[in-house]
């Protein structure tokens, strides 16, 4: 089967991004023509291609969340412990005694979970480390991937997406290490194509993720975000305090006229 725009297979679309991904160059596997060239390229790379179904569920993705944690209550709660899992957990909780709010979770494999949780799950702005060297810096929903977020592979590549329910969603795009080629994601993960550098810095735009930053993106963008809470905080307290200013010089000034009036009418 030809690998034409116009009927280009899933699995034939799912094995060209799992070859680019796996850091074959782009043009190798541009000249596929078939199915079989792509297989056959794997092998030249040593590289292990799932088997795939009508459902793209069939395809192994390492950026989803494999085994995040269960709902603790159920007594491994207290010992921040996870069924079939294993770990730690050190963070807040809520009344209940469930995961909630900021916190940080250790699994046994050397993976961390670092950011907000809700009833014992993932949920709202978080980053993941893989044991693998992979990271992950987005938002998360009910323990998954949920909404846009930034994925990096070990080998340096950086892939901005939205995700729904650990699932790439919509257009995307992806840089290759030294963020000199850059690639068009779209329909789901299932097609790709090389762009220019205006182009992927222009869907990042679109998504709402900034260009991530070559080498340490992540401790690039970690820094940024601390930096603007800290930023946020600091206007909190200029805020309060020139407000508290205010008002003291109004008690003041309220306290002064009240003395004067007093003096007038007892002289």
């Amino acid at each position: 089967m030809l690998l034409t725009a116009g009927i280009m297979t899933p699995s034939a679309a799912e094995t060209m991004l799992i070859l680019l991904r796996a850091g074959v160059p782009n043009l190798e596997v541009l000249r596929a023509k078939t199915v079989e060239d792509l297989v056959a390229i794997a092998e030249q790379h040593h590289i292990t291609l799932p088997s795939f179904g009508s459902d793209r569920s069939d395809m192994t993705d390492e950026a989803s969340v494999d085994g995040a944690p269960a709902n603790a209550t159920g007594g491994d709660m207290d010992d921040g412990l996870v069924s079939g899992r294993g770990g730690h957990y050190d963070g807040e909780r809520n009344a209940r005694g469930e995961w909630e709010g900021f916190g940080r979770y250790t699994f046994t494999d050397g993976s961390v979970y670092e950011g907000q949780w809700r009833a014992n799950r993932q949920d709202g702005l978080g980053t993941f480390w893989y044991a693998s060297g992979n990271e992950y810096y987005g938002q998360w929903k009910v323990g998954k991937k949920h909404g846009k977020g930034t994925f990096g592979y070990a080998d340096g590549r950086v892939e901005v997406g939205t995700y729904v329910a650990d699932r790439d969603e919509g257009e995307g795009v992806m840089w290759s290490g030294d963020r000199r080629v850059a690639w068009r994601i779209v329909q789901d993960g299932l097609e790709v194509a090389e762009i220019t550098l205006e182009e992927a810095r222009a869907i990042a735009a679109r998504i709402g993720e900034p260009v991530p930053a070559k080498g340490k993106w992540l401790e690039a963008r970690l820094s940024a975000a601390a930096a603007e809470k800290a930023l946020v905080l600091e206007t909190k307290r200029v805020v309060f305090e020139a407000a508290a200013a205010a008002a003291i010089h109004v008690m003041t000034q309220r306290e002064s006229a009240r003395r004067r009036a007093s003096d007038v009418d007892d002289p």
